[in-house]
């Protein structure tokens, strides 16, 4: 007879009226969820209760992910922005960036967003947001 291999735990899934189901996801260590076409994740960092999304997180979450305008304005200002402070060769580059993962977490003066924006030239740009303040646009090589 073959061998018995042990049973593995269910992946945790919570589930929210207004953002849908949230499945924790070891890899991005958080809860991720897709919504409006954009995929996101809430963080458990300095959250009390690790076992499932922070209510906190939860209702900033829908504030920001349930306003498209804003979100988009934020972005093209700080492409802007970005575009004055590296300059004309990276224009092209910074123009096609777009939300692809928004990545929701806790800092210790509350609420805060690192979002992955796009891929570059060997880089990976964010932007990064404390509370509804855009901190602006970067790049990790």
């Amino acid at each position: 007879m073959g061998e018995v291999l042990p049973a593995s735990a269910p992946v945790p899934v919570s589930r929210d009226d207004e953002l849908g189901t949230l499945t924790w996801n070891d890899e991005e260590g958080a809860w991720v969820g897709e919504y409006a076409g954009i995929a996101f994740g809430i963080s458990p960092i300095r959250t009390a209760d690790k076992s499932k999304p922070s209510s906190e997180l939860l209702a900033y979450a829908k504030r920001v992910l349930g306003n498209a305008e804003w979100r988009s304005q934020c972005l093209d200002l700080a492409k802007l922005a970005a575009i004055a402070e590296y300059g004309a060769s990276y224009e092209p580059e910074i123009r096609a960036l777009k939300y692809e993962f928004i990545d929701f977490y806790n800092r210790e003066t509350g609420p805060a967003i690192i979002a992955d924006v796009g891929e570059g030239s060997g880089r990976w740009w964010r932007i990064e947001f404390e509370g509804e303040r855009c901190e602006g646009l970067g790049f990790d090589t």
